[in-house]
Formats: structure tokens, sequence, C-alpha cells
């Protein structure tokens, strides 16, 4: 009978050991678990530790008993040596959830790298990657008001119920009654496919930020045509007052007429220069300007939206006149011409060339 107890009290002693050769118990109530190395417990109430130096500190949620696939686990990203990088790990993705509803979805099964974030506010600001040096290729836009116009905008409530095939994504209930404004999807792939999305299932987003580029290049087309339209308004307003006082119509007088008339003197006719027209243009633009006898040096120059000087052309008109360029020396996209008289910028334009 003591020969039984004594071996009960050494079993219960091994056992003992070994527990607390993993877990120790401070007197302040701290708990460490894992015994590589000597630990130090630090502030924290619970520290976990590597069972060795390869291996990380995490905590895994297996499958089963029967099938322990590491299907879930938090800690340490790889390996302890890595820096301090917090690890979630799903095998087949991640979802944070709450009473009304997901609010980040990955789904690694259906959706690949897409991550949605449902009836997300932002108190703060919100900054995509934009520097010149992470791109390549850069191409400048051309024709962007014609395909915008192609777009129908739309107002829309969200279904209650998911289609079929995205029972993974809950829609806050909140939000069904709810008026938005947008595109369809399918319309956009036709116009723009590089700013819609696939799913696995067949459901397509749209990149909406990728449209501002779009909206901001049109306005500029836009405005190009209404510059180009007010110049020719004004100059047929100049023509039909010129009518009205008797005077011939060609705004700034030459040389051969200012012989002919007392009216006009040189000093009457004011440095300018005018939009090019057409304006978009493809072949062969028209710039007008005029500059007064006077003038010593005049030069017109091209600038691209970088604001290096792409052509340098010397002027030897004076008076009114005009100079033609030749869009096949040029790469599409939008530039910027000046005119300079003596030193003196007179005035800048924006014009656009398409292929």
């Amino acid at each position: 009978m003591k020969t039984n107890r004594l071996f009960f009290v050494i079993a219960v002693y091994s056992f003992s050991f070994c527990v607390m050769g993993q877990m120790k118990i401070q007197n302040d109530g701290q708990i460490s678990i894992g015994g590589y190395g000597s630990n130090s417990m630090g502030s924290s109430t619970l520290n976990l530790f590597p069972k060795n130096e390869k291996a990380p500190a995490r905590i895994s949620f297996y499958n089963s008993v029967s099938n322990p696939v590491n299907d879930v686990y938090i800690g340490r990203y790889i390996t302890s040596e890595n820096p301090s990088l917090f690890h979630l790990y799903g095998r087949e993705g991640f979802c944070f959830s709450s009473s009304e509803g997901d609010v980040v979805l990955y789904d690694n099964a259906n959706y690949g790298s897409m991550i949605q974030f449902l009836n997300v506010d932002v108190i703060g600001y919100f900054y995509s990657p934009s520097d010149s040096r992470f791109k390549k290729n850069i191409q400048p836009l051309n024709n962007t008001l014609s395909g915008l116009l192609r777009l129908s905008g739309i107002s829309y409530q969200l279904n209650k119920e998911t289609p079929v095939g995205t029972n993974n994504i809950k829609i806050n209930k909140k939000e069904n009654a709810r008026t938005h404004f947008g595109f369809l999807a399918q319309e956009v792939k036709e116009v723009y496919p590089e700013l819609v999305r696939t799913d696995s299932a067949g459901y397509m987003y749209v990149d909406y930020i990728g449209m501002i580029p779009l909206i901001v290049n049109s306005l500029n087309e836009i405005q190009a045509k209404v510059d180009s339209q007010e110049t020719v308004i004004t100059e047929l307003q100049k023509d039909l007052a010129a009518l009205r006082d008797g005077t011939p119509i060609g705004g700034a007088l030459r040389k051969s007429e200012r012989r002919n008339t007392a009216v006009e003197s040189e000093s009457a006719i004011v440095p300018a220069l005018y939009q090019n027209n057409p304006n978009p243009f493809s072949a062969t633009p028209v710039i007008r300007f005029a500059l007064p006898y006077e003038t010593q040096q005049a030069d017109l120059y091209i600038y691209n939206l970088q604001g290096e000087q792409i052509r340098r052309m010397e002027i030897a008109d004076r008076g009114e006149g005009k100079v033609i360029l030749q869009g096949s020396e040029l790469s599409a996209g939008m530039y910027i011409y000046s005119l300079v008289a003596d030193g003196k910028e007179i005035d800048s334009k924006r014009m656009i060339l398409t292929k």
C-alpha cells in the first residue's frame, strides 16, 4: 500500500513539473505559456512564446479531431524571426461581423483577392497611390466625352435578398430602402471594360473612383470647345460692329490698309492669341494671332502638360496672322501653346490632339 502511494505521489509531482514547465502563473496573476528560452513576462497579463527558434507564437483553431487541418489561426506572421506583424489567417478567407451583418468580408474561394466593405463610413481621408513613379505606360486620355455620353446614370435601391451565388454578402437592412445613384456594370463594361471586374459567380463590380479622370478630361474637352466658340463669337461681334461703323472687316489692319485710312493707327492693334480651330483636332489646326507692327520679336511655344517645351516657332508676320500646325508631328494628347512678344507672354491656350 505504501509503495502504491509513493508511485502516485511521484507521478503527480512529475505531471505538475511538466505542466509548470510549459505554463507559469505568477503571484500577480500573469500567465506565461511556452517554454522556449528565458522569456520575460513583460507587462501583459497573458504571454505566448514559441516552442522553438523557428516556430511562430500563435493560437490555432482546428477543423475537427479526425481532420486536424490548421483552418484558422491568430498570431505572428510565419516565424518569430519576422518583423512584428499581426497575422489573421483563414484558409478560405475571413469575416468581421456584427448583429447588423458583415462589416468586412474576404471570401477567397468565391472572389479571389477581392475584399468587400459594406456600408462603410470614413472619418478622415482616403488616399490612393498616384505618384508617377508607381506607374508605367502613361498615355493621355482622348475623346473621353464621347464615351461618357454613352453611359446613362440611374437611381436604384438594393435588393432585400442577394442573388444566388452571393449568399456570403449580407446587405444591411437599414440600407434597403435608401435610394442610390450609379451605373449598370453591364453598360459600363461595353464602353470602359477596364473599370469593371467580374467575380467567379459572374457578378460585376464598377470602379467608380477610376471614372474620375475620365470625367475631368471630358470637362477639359468641353472647356476647350467653349473657348473655341467664344473666340468665334468674339470675332463675329467685331465684324458686326465693323459693318455698323463702315470699317473694313478683318480686325487688325494690315500695312497697306493703314496707308489708305486715317481712322486706325499702328498703336490700335492689340496683341492677342486666339483659340486654335478646330479643337480638338487631328490634322492641321489653325492658330490665329494679332501683333502690333512695332513688335520686334515674336514666338509661338508649345508645351506638354508636364511643362516641357515641345516646339518653338518664330513669327515673322505682324498685324493679324495665323500659324498652321501639323498634327502628324505631335503625339495625341493635350498641349498648351503660348504667344510671347518682345519677352512678354501675350496669352496661353489649351489644345487637344486626337488620333
